[in-house]
């Protein structure tokens, strides 16, 4: 598959998944400052089962990116880091796509994906 068309589709996905997050009237913030948390990308509620919202477009996009790719344990916000964790995979397999996919909606920000075996920045990947 042509790579702009993976990008295309990913980026749909991403988005409509970024929409939906923005637009849920029935998610609650936390009780906590939003901004003094690292979001592990763990939770995917509060305690009484609502959905978190994201607090920042990074943060959403970090939300998006865990909830789409597959084996991902969770992901961390650092300044403008943007860093996701997998249990399962490999750089070498699954580097490059991942970082297609994540290039096509978190533009302008740095993206670290760490694997098994090793971690790649996905603004070395065009």
């Amino acid at each position: 598959m042509n790579r702009s068309i993976f990008a295309g589709i990913a980026a749909a996905l991403l988005m409509a998944t970024l929409t939906a997050c923005s637009e849920d009237d029935t998610a609650r913030e936390s009780d906590s400052d939003p901004s003094t948390e690292t979001d592990t990308g763990d939770d995917t509620g509060d305690e009484d089962g609502a959905e978190v919202v994201p607090a920042n477009e990074l943060d959403a996009v970090g939300y998006a990116l865990s909830s789409v790719l597959q084996n991902t344990d969770g992901y961390t916000v650092e300044g403008n880091t943007l860093v996701l964790t997998f249990s399962e995979g490999s750089v070498a397999n699954l580097g490059e796509a991942h970082c297609i996919t994540a290039n096509s909606v978190a533009t302008g920000n740095t993206v670290l994906l760490r694997y098994p075996d090793g971690e790649i920045d996905c603004t070395t990947v065009e």
